[in-house]
């Protein structure tokens, strides 16, 4: 019969209690200054992550949503011929595919602001257009002029027998 049978837990909380009391002194060793400096740091740290959550916010309000997208996307001219849901004309009527997002090709596009977000350009529909990627990268903030940036196009047209990137002919 054992008269403790509780005894085997006995080591394990005498040392946790040991671990608990060195603990505790080192803590109570440190100097207040040190404590309320610690402290500080920490508001630096959730400070700065503050500031990072801030810029992404930003960032996002920058960059079109997948609902702008869509909209810009069904406000471009469609390709006569083609299928509208996978190729349409940029804004200075280069051929451009819908799956080809941001991809360095002459069917490559991306979504534009038509006055640039840097001049106060607001990111929503109605300042939104399809640009070739190329067209876009060449033209910078403070050219918008259609016509002169056709010249930036790397130029391609139909001839109503390709099959690209899968889609079928009308």
């Amino acid at each position: 019969m054992n008269l403790f049978p509780s005894i085997k837990w006995l080591a394990p909380c005498i040392l946790l209690s040991f671990f608990f009391i060195a603990f505790t002194r080192y803590i109570l060793s440190q100097p207040l200054s040190q404590m309320v400096q610690d402290s500080h740091e920490y508001e630096k740290i959730e400070i700065i992550k503050n500031a990072a959550d801030l810029d992404s916010i930003a960032k996002e309000h920058r960059a079109f949503t997948g609902s702008l997208r869509t909209a810009c996307w069904e406000n471009s001219k469609i390709v006569p011929g083609r299928d509208p849901e996978r190729w349409r004309y940029d804004a200075v009527g280069n051929v451009v595919a819908r799956k080809l997002v941001g991809c360095e090709g002459v069917l490559c596009h991306e979504y534009d602001h038509i006055i640039p977000y840097s001049k106060g350009g607001k990111t929503e529909v109605e300042n939104c257009q399809l640009l070739q990627t190329r067209v876009n990268r060449l033209k910078g903030a403070d050219d918008n002029n259609p016509e002169r940036n056709h010249l930036y196009s790397a130029a391609y047209s139909f001839n109503g027998n390709e099959n690209l990137l899968g889609s079928k002919r009308i």
